[in-house]
């Protein structure tokens, strides 16, 4: 079946293809006998199967065996497949024939039907593609003039499919025997499954990715399926992200979060965006790691040269804006409370009351549920009704300090109090991603010898200098590998990204009470030299900076006392190596520059916000970064 132009006539498809269901599964000998056997789908559907046989064996055949046999195929045949496999595809012809015949080739007893949506191609792939359905009736395909993208492509796919699950894939996979009856066996295993994945040779960054068949070629592909099905290795959940190269979802969870996005163009991200919705629903993401199905990978952005790095870094900003977005809208359902709980969060506040509250909803919004919230306010104005907003939401508690007693007190207040086994922080003016808590976990509970972990995070600039707040800039903090030593010349762990065990305070002790700026590098550095740390590659949190006529007016006096917080930190920890020694020198007098071009930008004439602008850039540096080529003009300036 093809359908054409720019949102296709998909209704229209609708009845074809269920003809097409029919006609694939009668003999071609007996095509002529269409209008008999429909009449017998009518007698099925009105009278039932026993009639259905009783008709055929008195009046239409002699034999009862092939009666009852024509009556199976009858009855499959009214009965929509069980899998709507949908695949965009933008050229790449060669790819797309693979395929498709190794999905018509496989050995499985799912039904499905195959949906290719035909992104603008012009290589042939259309006209292929009509040919093929003459082979094979189950395959049906959508003709669009333009490429419309791979999210926009997969949503038109699942308005014409029937199956009760949806299967999206890339037009460069090659599937192996038996591969779709165990990902609906997995998917049906568990109500909260939402989606699930097999593994694969090749998948970028994501999580389904098997070491092993890294060098694997096609012809390799059904002996190493084969072989893993010899290892006893069950499904397994991940927390947060799933690479659509090759999923599985449940019809009604595509429906229920209406399908994917269409804001991320030709593609990239539309996958996370779809996994952190479904996380944020109450579903599950799966690997069935005794799936294995061949990727080539990136075949149509490699063959059509479209701009990857670009592509990447502008749906970058975009996906990211959507998650900071839904972190800090208040959820209106609860969360199952613990009696004894895992985790441990620390929130320290002062006086920001709107910037609490929504890094509380961030913590209302984890996907992970056993932990409790500690709030420790230092002194500042009440906040307790803000608190008891999210009571509901989350376990949480509120320490009030009757005077102020100053940042690194207020954590440890907060840790003193902690039930938790586990101990994270984050200050009222940063958020969490709704699965940070449940990838630090899962990281911790797979390494059970391990202490102490911590994630990347995104750093954000906003403006805040009149009526509202505007977001200049979101940008990724440079990943840090594990190096004690390096922690000895800078602080390169925010501490919203640590998670460690509380039995740490006994082997380091607790927060220096004498330290008001970099306390938190102070109790890395401390912990560095105690215990390995486990980096975990995943951005799940935000360090918030705001730009407010308060923090421009202090802000030279600030830094001033930050570098004279180094001082103390490179005074307690000396290094003996010439290298580390020169490196700490280059850093005081790069700190002390900046507080004297701090104090020249705010005597400019300049307007107030190219003041500011001006100030986060010779701040934070990383933001005149290569990766800010489009960036806001006034930082790159």
């Amino acid at each position: 079946m093809s359908l054409s132009g720019d949102g296709a006539n998909e209704q229209g498809g609708r009845s074809k293809s269920r003809l097409g269901h029919f006609l694939v599964l009668l003999p071609s000998r007996v095509e002529r006998f269409v209008q008999p056997v429909l009449r017998g789908i009518h007698i099925l559907r009105t009278s039932g199967v026993e009639e259905l046989i009783r008709r055929l064996r008195r009046r239409w055949l002699a034999s009862s065996r092939v009666a009852e046999g024509v009556a199976a195929r009858i009855i499959a045949a009214s009965a929509p497949p069980i899998v709507s496999i949908i695949i965009p595809a933008h050229n790449g012809l060669r790819y797309t024939e693979q395929c498709v015949r190794s999905l018509f080739d496989s050995t499985v007893r799912a039904t499905f039907e195959v949906i290719v949506v035909d992104n603008g191609s012009s290589d042939g792939t259309s006209r292929w593609l009509r040919q093929a359905a003459k082979r094979h009736p189950t395959l049906h395909h959508i003709r669009n003039r333009n490429n419309l993208g791979f999210g926009r492509a997969v949503n038109q796919g699942a308005r014409m499919a029937h199956g009760k699950y949806v299967l999206i894939a890339n037009n460069d996979i090659i599937v192996t025997p038996g591969w779709l009856d165990r990902l609906v066996a997995t998917a049906e295993s568990q109500a909260d499954i939402g989606v699930v994945s097999p593994v694969t040779n090749y998948v970028g960054e994501g999580p389904q990715v098997d070491l092993r068949s890294a060098s694997l070629q096609p012809p390799g592909a059904p002996g190493y399926a084969e072989a893993l099905l010899r290892e006893p290795r069950p499904p397994f959940q991940v927390p947060d992200r799933l690479v659509f190269f090759c999923v599985l979802v449940k019809r009604h969870v595509f429906e229920f979060l209406g399908g994917l996005s269409e804001a991320f163009g030709l593609g990239n991200f539309e996958d996370d965006d779809f996994c952190l919705r479904a996380r944020l629903a109450g579903y599950s993401l799966f690997i069935d790691p005794s799936v294995f199905i061949f990727h080539y990978g990136s075949r149509t952005f490699a063959e059509q040269r479209i701009n990857h790095k670009r592509l990447m870094a502008k749906n970058y900003h975009t996906f990211f804006g959507r998650v900071a977005a839904l972190s800090v809208q208040k959820p209106t359902s609860g969360v199952r409370r613990d009696a004894q709980p895992i985790a441990s969060v620390v929130v320290r506040t002062m006086n920001r009351p709107p910037l609490l509250r929504d890094a509380l909803a961030s913590l209302a919004n984890q996907t992970f549920r056993s932990f409790e919230v500690i709030v420790v306010n230092d002194a500042g104005n009440d906040v307790a009704p803000i608190v008891a907003e999210f009571a509901d939401q989350i376990t949480i508690r509120y320490i009030q300090h009757p005077r102020q007693r100053g940042r690194s007190a207020a954590l440890n207040s907060g840790a003193q109090a902690a039930r938790g086994t586990w101990i994270t922080y984050l200050d009222d003016d940063d958020i969490f991603y709704p699965t940070h808590l449940d990838v630090l976990a899962n990281a911790l509970q797979r390494t059970p010898d391990v202490r102490v972990a911590y994630s990347d995070a995104n750093h954000s600039l906003s403006l805040a200098l009149g009526e509202g707040e505007r977001v200049v800039l979101r940008e990724r903090r440079q990943s840090f590998e594990f190096d004690p030593t390096e922690l000895l010349v800078r602080n390169h762990i925010p501490i919203l990204t640590l998670a460690h065990a509380v039995s740490c305070f006994g082997q380091v002790g607790w927060f220096d009470e004498e330290l008001q700026e970099f306390e938190d590098w102070d109790f890395v550095i401390r912990l560095a030299q105690a215990t390995p740390f486990l980096h975990v590659h995943r951005i799940t949190c935000e360090y918030r900076w705001r730009v407010s006529r308060e923090v421009m007016a202090t802000l030279p006096a600030r830094r001033r006392s930050a570098m004279e917080a180094m001082q103390y930190i490179y005074a307690r920890y000396p290094v003996e190596h010439r290298a580390l020694k020169a490196r700490r020198a280059y850093s005081t007098e790069a700190m002390k520059r900046e507080v004297e071009d701090l104090t020249r930008i705010m005597a400019t004439p300049y307007t107030e916000e190219k003041r500011a602008l001006l100030s986060a850039a010779r701040v934070y540096s990383l933001f005149l970064s290569d990766t800010l080529a489009d960036g806001p003009a006034q930082l790159r300036e």
